[in-house]
């Protein structure tokens, strides 16, 4: 459901913060229906935080998201030998 990954989303960054010790200020999300985009906007703009969006199923717009999809594809390559 949409209402628990909004919630489910918004604890781990309660956690995260937490545990880190560091707040976090920007979070960059891909449009995905995961959870409700709204609910998500507002949470942050009430809390004074960054929220962008990028397109869905575009690693360009995400370089760690494009490393780390490199880096698996590579891997199973390498097994693959």
């Amino acid at each position: 459901m949409k209402s628990q990954g909004f919630d489910a989303f918004v604890n781990w960054i309660k956690y995260a913060e937490l545990q880190s010790g560091i707040t976090i200020q920007e979070i960059h999300i891909d449009n995905g229906t995961e959870f409700s985009i709204k609910r998500l906007t507002e949470w942050y703009r009430l809390r004074s935080k960054k929220l962008t969006t990028i397109a869905p199923d575009c690693l360009s717009q995400n370089p760690i998201a494009e490393r780390d999809a490199r880096i698996i594809i590579d891997g199973a390559c390498t097994a693959n030998l």
